[in-house]
């Protein structure tokens, strides 16, 4: 996009979708892999703040996903080996949930109780945190390093064990 963005005259760039254009590329920039994560407030399921930049000095894998999601329940499992093998390794695992239904999100984590802190914004997809990611589909999943960069944006499944693995075995 940044290449056919350079070849736009000077007044597109300056017109309103030019502006909008420019502005949105900076913003698909910082959610690449080597980008700053954004930052995200959100509600645990007690009412409690979690600020991700609270999270700074540890990795973190953020997994959106949403309660009537199947794939991601299927998940579940792999996130909760993966949380229980690296977490004294600085691993913490945060369950960004696209759910609007409080209590369909609550009785998602009774029943099946995923790995790390849950937060959402109960905002379906309307979520800001979604919107901020650049999330279209899930589950999805953003591996961040303890400084806040973007490591890996969406690995699944053995993929992700490799990726998290490689890291984990580099410290």
């Amino acid at each position: 996009v940044e290449r056919y963005y350079n070849n736009l005259t000077s007044e597109v760039k300056a017109s309103y979708p030019g502006l909008l254009l420019k502005e949105k590329m900076a913003s698909l920039r910082s959610i690449n892999v080597g980008g700053i994560a954004p930052d995200i407030d959100l509600v645990a399921p007690d009412g409690k703040h979690i600020k991700l930049s609270s999270l700074r000095g540890k990795y973190v894998l953020l997994d959106f996903w949403a309660s009537w999601c199947i794939p991601c329940i299927q998940e579940v499992p792999l996130l909760k080996r993966l949380q229980e093998k690296y977490k004294n390794q600085g691993l913490q695992i945060v369950g960004v949930s696209v759910d609007s239904d409080r209590e369909k999100w609550q009785g998602a984590l009774d029943k099946h109780q995923p790995a790390g802190i849950q937060i959402s914004e109960l905002k379906g997809w309307e979520s800001t945190s979604r919107v901020d990611y650049g999330v279209q589909a899930i589950p999805f999943t953003v591996l961040i390093d303890a400084s806040g960069k973007i490591l890996a944006r969406n690995p699944h499944g053995p993929l992700l064990e490799e990726i998290i693995e490689k890291y984990f075995s580099q410290k």
